[in-house]
């Protein structure tokens, strides 16, 4: 499943799952009540894609979609439900020509990379866009988007992922980002704890020449995170200035000469985390977890 995308609980009771039939005919989204006894199934209309899918409590959530205009460029739709995904209201959308003129404020150009909102109705979206990262933000549950103020330092070319919540609190997220360079790639992040209000960019003071591997990052406060390196795990807890390097068993580092692809990093704590790791050529995978906050990992 897609970090943000597929699969979304607010408890261990309440959560939906989203599909998109192969014939494209329509968007099923699958919704249960008690923990995944029985399930109950609604639809968006045909031919929408979900690219981010949040629910803020049992009944209230929000669906981003989209129909392609071109290789670069999507037509976006957002949905909103308060009756647990029973029916779904379509509040906002761009206006599906390649322009930037849109009653909603959300523009054709470029893909989705994530969507939050807070129980408060306020929210943003991350989109990928001429080699450059757009933030938009909304206060009155989507229906209306302004663009949000977002300077990269020394950043020519930026790619952004999916969002990830901070833990302990409902509007703090952080966003990973990709920043290309003649000399290589770094990686930096940009954090807000107003729910996309404002947000600060962190170069994370990491860089790498290898393409081959994708760097897993995740962070679980704005000064504790780890990340993947070619040799294992390296830790901050200053929000990215400095970086220590792991010393632990050699199960990561060997994993990763086999399985170079990291799909998703996440730690619940300062000590238990899990990572997921994949192999490029065949799509094996492989998930690996630690007590110890990363310096020893054991295979499940």
């Amino acid at each position: 499943l897609e970090y943000g995308k597929d699969i979304s609980f607010t408890d261990s009771r309440h959560g939906w799952v989203v599909r998109q039939n192969l014939d494209q005919t329509a968007t099923v989204i699958l919704r249960t009540a008690d923990g995944g006894q029985s399930w109950d199934v609604s639809a968006l209309p045909s031919g929408d894609h979900v690219s981010s899918i949040q629910y803020v409590n049992p009944t209230t959530g929000w669906i981003m979609a989209y129909t392609k205009l071109n290789e670069q460029d999507q037509q976006k739709m957002l949905y909103h439900t308060t009756d647990g995904g029973a029916t779904w209201n379509k509040v906002a959308q761009s206006s599906g020509m390649t322009s930037n003129k849109s009653g909603s404020g959300l523009p054709d150009q470029g893909s989705m990379a994530g969507m939050s909102f807070s129980s408060n109705n306020q929210g943003f979206v991350a989109i990928n866009v001429d080699n450059s990262v757009k933030l938009y933000k909304t206060s009155n549950q989507g229906k209306t988007w302004t663009p949000v103020a977002n300077s990269m330092q020394g950043c020519p070319q930026a790619k952004a992922e999916a969002q990830q919540s901070l833990k302990g609190n409902s509007s703090s997220y952080w966003i990973p980002v990709f920043c290309y360079g003649d000399n290589g790639t770094k990686y930096n992040g940009l954090f807000t704890n107003n729910t996309g209000t404002q947000w600060n960019d962190v170069p994370l003071g990491l860089s790498s020449n290898n393409n081959s591997i994708t760097p897993g990052r995740t962070f679980l406060s704005d000064k504790e995170g780890w990340v993947i390196t070619v040799n294992g795990m390296s830790r901050t807890i200053d929000g990215g200035k400095t970086w220590t390097s792991l010393q632990g068993n050699k199960v990561l580092p060997s994993k990763l000469k086999d399985y170079p692809r990291s799909v998703k990093l996440r730690f619940a704590s300062s000590s238990v985390g899990w990572l997921l790791l994949e192999r490029l050529d065949d799509k094996k995978s492989l998930l690996l977890k630690t007590t110890d906050g990363g310096a020893n990992w054991r295979i499940l």
